[in-house]
């Protein structure tokens, strides 16, 4: 159940922090870019400072977010998320840490529930366009994931992974 700060936090983002984009705009952007900053700091279990916040971000009541990180427009967090400490994210990221069960044929996968592991993205970490991380996957901190990526296995620190599913190919 989200809290009367979450609510709030989430109110004030859908009323106004989606309206003016953060760039281009000289000081309306700016002005734009505190709003959102303030907003997330409501909304987060936890949260640092100096945050970029984009815009049409769907948030998780989950969330946690290190300082000086930026989680691009239209981001999406469902379950559990721990961002790092300046952490890079391009434009519509999903982070999916919740899942349905289906193990059982004889009941529907409606009824089985769901499952829930958090993901950790370390700190230094900059994640392309489009990148999708799955339940339970931790991305080691100096670490980059290349653009429309799907992180479905843990990424060791320090490394380059790119493709569907995303694998390691070099270190960087």
């Amino acid at each position: 159940m989200r809290t009367i700060r979450q609510i709030l936090g989430l109110t004030m983002y859908a009323l106004l922090g989606n309206l003016v984009p953060s760039y281009g705009f000289g000081l309306l952007g700016t002005l734009a870019r505190s709003y959102r900053a303030l907003c997330i700091r409501l909304i987060a279990i936890e949260s640092g400072r100096r945050l970029d916040i984009g815009r049409k971000v769907r948030f998780s009541r989950k969330l946690h977010v290190g300082t000086d990180s930026g989680i691009g427009d239209g981001a999406f967090f469902q379950g559990e998320v721990y961002i790092g400490s300046k952490v890079l994210m391009a434009p519509f990221c999903a982070f999916i840490a919740q899942n349905h069960s289906f193990a059982d044929t004889k009941i529907p996968i409606k009824e089985q529930g769901m499952t829930e592991a958090p993901i950790i993205i370390g700190d230094n970490v900059w994640l392309g366009y489009g990148v999708t991380v799955l339940a339970g996957v931790q991305i080691g901190s100096n670490s980059v994931i290349g653009a429309k990526s799907v992180v479905t296995k843990n990424i060791p620190e320090g490394s380059v992974a790119v493709g569907v599913p995303a694998k390691v190919v070099r270190k960087r």
